[in-house]
């Protein structure tokens, strides 16, 4: 019995030996053929093509999954890019690949799905002048011995191996000697993959995709074929404005749910593209970063859009929360900065119509300074004698800046549940600094009646008065600053939207029925560290 690598020697001296005319011919398509001869050959699709167990193949063998290899024609550069994703092993030429990872295989190789069993060969088809097929000539040469010898240890340690694309790959020459061939990433079935790829200076179109990861792989970029740096940007989110659903939920069910948005966007891309604009793609898609999405599946979806469209695109995709997630400008200052070949790109937009945010902070540094901080107008930062102060606000809302800074200063003692764990030990801690006749500041949200009700009854009790301070903050405005704070403090802990919602749903106007002295309103008052970070709270940090 001819061994799987002498067969794959075999097989490659016959490519070899008429490789010179071929590299003349056109490629027409990649054939897997079966080594038994039980079924006709599989076409190698130039998208992906799986093979396993299924009716065409005839294989019945439980431990073959029904999608044991992936297949991905390159006719350009003749070659087959092949990866394992059945639970059992697959072999190519005789040498077990990993799962999950691609390896290059060439015309004449062999492929076994599983160990020992249900054997293929890569088989090349090329075109003719009258269009037929036509199969590259055999030419078998004699061989002493020795000579033959040789030859299979140079085919076992240059073909039979493992070629992962993070190697460089073999190719045939017409002697049978093997040059290397630039190397390639192998995380999928995607064109050239590189974690640390330097920008382009060239402006003729990129001639092949690009994958690249940055920053630790908060943000992949993939740059397609065609793209030619421009200083006109066309910019656009992807899901719900270039594509949607197919199942009508509002996330995707799988990689594969997704349709064009509407009829008019592949037309659109092409008339801009036409005209001279760069096409770029921004998208959060922070399931990748909480695994629930797998990077290897959603290059693939990228990639198929980017076929379905017909014209070269540049795809930004943030899968953190951080500075590069929309509408955060990392992105953005990524593509101008290092993305665009070093061409400036035209930030002149002009004016549109168009709804701003309910909180606008722009406006809102803009307008700091034309109101007092304490309100009604006479309102007075501290009491001349012993009181308590209620503050109230939700998180993120400055309270307790405003307390430290203001308050604590003066005299008086900060009673706060986030330090002591209940408002039960912060009515005990209230009452003692009463006692040692201390002025109270209570730097919780306390949001409605009830939970203002047990220090204004302690209060009550020790004959002290009470004020209320409310943090004039809005529900965004509060989030904004909360999302501030995480881009710039890595020390400060998240806080979900659902204690927002929760303090927005019980929150309770503070009047004086309650039994307050006076209510108070306090303006929140930025402190920045440096003007890059000022820069930064002035930006639409909300996504909604």
């Amino acid at each position: 019995m001819i061994s799987l690598l002498r067969l794959g020697a075999f097989f490659r001296r016959l490519t070899v030996a008429s490789l010179s005319e071929n590299m003349s011919k056109t490629p027409k398509e990649f054939l897997l053929a079966p080594v038994s001869g039980a079924h006709p050959p599989i076409r190698i699709k130039a998208e992906q093509t799986m093979v396993g167990r299924s009716p065409e193949t005839l294989i019945q063998d439980a431990n073959c999954s029904r999608n044991q290899v992936c297949l991905k024609a390159n006719l350009e550069e003749r070659y087959v890019l092949v990866k394992t994703l059945g639970l059992n092993p697959s072999l190519l030429n005789g040498v077990e690949m990993e799962r999950n990872k691609g390896y290059e295989a060439k015309a004449g190789d062999v492929i076994e799905l599983l160990p020992g069993l249900h054997r293929y060969t890569i088989d090349l088809r090329y075109e003719t002048s009258s269009g037929s097929e036509a199969k590259p000539p055999v030419e078998v040469r004699k061989e002493s011995i020795d000579t033959r010898r040789t030859r299979e240890q140079k085919t076992k340690e240059m073909s039979g191996t493992k070629r992962s694309r993070h190697e460089a790959s073999p190719k045939d020459d017409i002697n049978g000697s093997f040059s290397a061939k630039r190397a390639k990433s192998t995380a999928d079935l995607a064109p050239t993959v590189s974690s640390d790829a330097k920008p382009r200076v060239s402006l003729t179109p990129t001639t092949q995709g690009v994958w690249e990861a940055v920053d630790g792989k908060l943000l992949h970029l993939y740059t397609s074929a065609g793209v030619v740096a421009s200083d006109k940007i066309a910019a656009y989110d992807m899901d719900g404005t270039l594509i949607k659903t197919k199942s009508g939920n509002v996330f995707p069910k799988s990689i594969d749910d997704w349709q064009i948005a509407f009829p008019e966007v592949p037309g659109k891309l092409k008339a801009l593209h036409k005209n001279g604009f760069k096409l770029v793609i921004f998208t959060n898609q922070a399931g990748i970063g909480k695994g629930k999405v797998r990077i290897e599946d959603f290059r693939q979806k990228i990639e198929a859009l980017v076929r379905k469209l017909s014209v070269p695109i540049q795809v930004f995709i943030s899968t953190g929360s951080g500075k590069y997630r929309k509408p955060r400008t990392g992105m953005w200052e990524t593509l101008c900065e290092s993305k665009n070949d070093g061409v400036p790109v035209d930030k002149n937009v002009p004016d549109t119509n168009w709804v701003k945010p309910e909180f606008d902070p722009k406006d809102f540094c803009d307008g700091q300074g034309k109101q007092p901080l304490l309100a009604p107008a006479g309102a007075k930062l501290t009491s001349g004698e012993q009181e308590v102060i209620i503050m109230i606000g939700f998180p993120g809302s400055g309270k307790s800046h405003f307390v430290r800074q203001y308050l604590a200063p003066k005299g008086y003692e900060i009673v706060n549940r986030d330090t002591l764990g209940s408002w039960q030990k912060c009515v005990t801690s209230m009452e003692s600094a009463i006692q040692r006749g201390k002025s109270v500041v209570i730097d919780n949200m306390n949001p409605d009646v009830e939970s203002r009700k047990r220090y204004l009854q302690a209060a009550t009790r020790a004959n002290i008065p009470v004020r209320c301070f409310v943090m004039d903050v809005s529900y965004k405005h509060a989030r904004h600053n909360n999302a501030f704070r995480e881009l710039t403090d890595r020390s400060h802990s998240t806080i979900p939207d659902m204690v927002f919602n929760s303090y927005k749903s019980k929150f309770q106007e503070p009047t004086v029925k309650e039994g307050y002295k006076e209510i108070v309103k306090v303006q929140f008052v930025p402190k920045f560290t440096s003007p890059t970070d000022e820069q930064l709270y002035r930006m639409f940090l909300l996504e909604k």
